[in-house]
């Protein structure tokens, strides 16, 4: 690392780096994009105080306020937001068939897929069979796997697609009629900013700062 002139660490899960090169050379910048549900796993291995030469990046207000509240109140942190290229299309798209629900994310109790799958249980037939969730993501939780596999082969409404190269989600998102974000806690999940991109509504959870 000395031979470079700025180290860029990424995510909490890179905690290990800041060990090693705090009030070492050469400068840190650590960037910081998750959520209370992250720092409550990872807070233990997470150093409790940092050298001069780290300089700590939240991706937003909400981010900064779940560091202190996790314990980390002596980090000094600066907002470092984000952003991607606009790739928005002017082309008219094709009505789907069936109004198309898109669910996109790893499978894992924190992006909320079952809160999903809840909802869909309790919507009436009729409005189902107008409709389609096309579910996508790897999976992190078996648990999570297994309630959406249950419901798929129960409900023709509901497809799950394990895995898509980023060419492909975005094609998919295209097509979608709405999108839904169910994160129990999520800093902002990229699917959203593409979502809006696309002009896309979104059906998500709003976080407690919202209320």
């Amino acid at each position: 690392a000395r031979n470079f002139d700025l180290v860029v660490v990424n995510t909490i899960a890179s905690y290990d780096a800041i060990y090693t090169l705090s009030n070492s050379l050469p400068p840190v910048l650590w960037w910081i994009h998750e959520g209370s549900f992250a720092f409550s796993m990872m807070k233990a291995q997470m150093p409790k105080k940092v050298g001069n030469n780290v300089h700590i990046y939240s991706i937003c207000d909400y981010t900064t306020t779940a560091l202190a509240n996790a314990g980390f109140g002596s980090y000094r942190v600066n907002s470092l937001p984000w952003g991607i290229r606009d790739f928005s299309q002017d082309s008219a798209r094709v009505p789907n068939e069936k109004f198309m629900f898109v669910i996109s994310g790893s499978l894992e109790e924190r992006k909320g897929q079952d809160i999903v799958i809840e909802a869909i249980s309790k919507q009436d037939p009729q409005s189902l069979s107008n409709a389609k969730f096309i579910f996508v993501g790897k999976t992190l939780d078996e648990n999570i796997h297994a309630i959406i596999s249950r419901a798929a082969i129960s409900n023709p409404s509901i497809e799950y697609i394990n895995s898509l190269s980023r060419s492909e989600a975005l094609h998919l998102y295209a097509e979608a009629d709405c999108m839904i974000v169910a994160s129990r806690d999520d800093p902002m999940p990229l699917v959203s900013v593409e979502s809006f991109i696309l002009s896309k509504p979104i059906i998500c959870k709003c976080c407690k700062k919202c209320k």
